[in-house]
């Protein structure tokens, strides 16, 4: 976020807090809750957030990789990327406190501790907040070279944008079934709402897409135990296949991914000290751990309901005068798989089809998807839009620069005119942002499953596999050894970032040949 926007959610939050505070004079007991709870809402803020994230898209492709697979090689993958993905934000975060330290009107955690004074060191840091300014363009420029920079760049670009080409599809899916409207007259209004209200509006989605998460999760629950009431009735047989354990692999880590993504974001909403840190750090593990196990209780709800294959569809949906053989296909996530449809679709249809006592739950499925695809997409834009603007001023200073002999810090404090033209070109690059995804959108609308499953999850393992360990050995070396964090990483356990750098490095090479077989085919 920029410092005068970052300010200006400063002093909102403070004229609130007075107003709260005012009303609990003279009730000790209605403060001491209301106090505790203020105090954990940015962590939920981050929970909920992170959860949206990391479970839009990703949980509507889920069941679509186990068509022949079944569910215990998805349990087996899932519990791997929950230990990889919580590793990883472990190092990630050092990554990012490191950069926010350098940050911080120059100083770090170390010399803020120095000059307390009188003052707090949360004092300090508070004040310090609005000038964080994080994002993953920011950490990219305080730790590599650039044309490395560049290269991150392409990649952050490539990871938001296949992501959100992703939710676009779903999403104008998810609303075209629910209105009975074509995608092509959806996908436009989806799109360019959301992008007017993650360009203008941001500061003020966080609350609301925190709010939309925990009502998702709700409805996620229920559909998932209504799905194990109708498929007792249907004894839909699972198949297991070890051999088609990849199939999963990809999505499954994808589904739990996106954490590097959105913390250089999420981290701005929590004060920059250690107990604060790790109370961040259990929050994104927790939105982790909450996201696993609901992915892993969704598909195998909905491999109790829906066939996996045309083979293996249930006699007594033969028995239906609605249904002709033709149309028995499309019941199975095999069917679903091929024409890049999200999974609830068999769902919904053997519901309305075979138990129309249950038909209220489709509508809910409806409901369901729609609030996913939604709190995904803004979600996934906050980074995105934050992104956009670091590059920009990236390239405002690299202009400037060339042409004054000025220092970075007076850079980064421009005109009045200059914050016009500044703020007029970061608006240009966010909107042709979100215009290229609407364009791929329109143009490849087969393409949910290519993107959710292959094209995401390929930029999201360079992003984790190589620069997240380029970034790590750069934060933790010499050049940087002054600069304290709050909650840094014992010397014993750096190792580790590598082991998940080479995890994922290998995942990315696997994500790579199996993509240039789905398109040679």
């Amino acid at each position: 976020m920029d410092n005068s926007e970052g300010a200006a959610l400063l002093d909102n939050k403070k004229d609130y807090l007075k107003d709260f505070n005012s009303q609990l004079d003279g009730n000790p007991k209605k403060f001491s809750c209301l106090k505790f709870f203020r105090s954990i809402w940015p962590y939920l803020q981050v929970y909920f957030i992170l959860l949206a994230s990391i479970q839009g898209f990703g949980l509507l492709a889920l069941p679509d990789t186990l068509s022949h697979s079944g569910i215990q090689p998805f349990i087996a993958v899932t519990a791997l990327a929950f230990v990889v993905e919580v590793s990883l934000s472990y190092y990630f975060l050092a990554i990012v406190q490191k950069a926010s330290a350098i940050r911080r009107n120059g100083h770090s955690y170390k010399y803020i501790k120095e000059d307390s004074d009188d003052k707090t060191i949360d004092q300090l840091l508070d004040e310090q907040q609005k000038d964080s300014d994080v994002n993953l363009h920011m950490i990219a420029e305080s730790f590599l070279p650039s044309y490395a920079i560049i290269i991150f760049d392409i990649v952050c670009f490539g990871t938001f944008f296949t992501c959100q080409v992703a939710n676009v599809l779903s999403g104008s899916q998810a609303y075209g079934d629910l209105f009975n409207l074509s995608y092509k007259a959806i996908m436009p209004i989806y799109v360019w709402i959301g992008a007017l209200l993650l360009i203008f509006g941001r500061y003020y989605l966080v609350n609301i897409i925190s709010t939309i998460s925990l009502i998702r999760c709700g409805l996620l629950t229920i559909m998932i135990i209504m799905c194990f009431v109708v498929g007792y009735f249907i004894h839909n047989t699972i198949q297991n296949d070890w051999h088609y354990v990849i199939s999963p692999l990809f999505i499954a880590l994808n589904a739990m991914g996106g954490t590097a993504r959105m913390i250089p974001y999420l981290i701005n909403l929590v004060k920059f000290n250690r107990k604060s840190m790790i109370y961040f750090f259990i929050a994104t593990a927790c939105a982790q751990f909450t996201a696993a196990f609901l992915n892993i209780m969704w598909s195998y709800a909905v491999l109790y309901v829906v066939p996996q294959t045309c083979s293996q569809i249930p006699e007594k949906f033969f028995d239906t005068e609605n249904a002709s053989p033709e149309n028995f296909c499309n019941l199975t996530l095999e069917w679903a798989k091929a024409t890049g449809s999200i999974a609830t679709t068999p769902l919904t249809t053997i519901f309305q089809r075979y138990y129309p006592q249950y038909q209220w739950t489709s509508v809910m499925v409806k409901i369901l998807i729609m609030l996913s695809v939604t709190v995904s997409y803004l979600s996934t834009g906050l980074p995105l839009a934050t992104w956009g603007i670091g590059v920009n001023k990236s390239i405002w200073k690299f202009f400037k620069k060339g042409n004054t002999e000025k220092t970075d810090e007076e850079l980064l404090k421009p005109s009045s005119t200059e914050n016009g033209w500044l703020k007029f070109t970061g608006l240009i690059i966010q909107v042709l942002s979100f215009a290229s995804i609407y364009v791929v959108s329109l143009c490849y609308p087969q393409g949910f499953y290519f993107f959710s499953s292959y094209a995401n999850p390929f930029f999201v393992f360079l992003l984790d596999g190589i620069f997240m360990i380029i970034l790590f050995r750069k934060a933790t070396s010499k050049e940087f050894s002054d600069v304290e964090i709050p909650f840094a990483i014992p010397t014993y356990c750096q190792f580790g970032a590598y082991l998940v750098s080479l995890f994922f490095i290998a995942v990315a090479i696997l994500d790579f040949l199996s993509m240039i077989k789905v398109i040679r085919t």
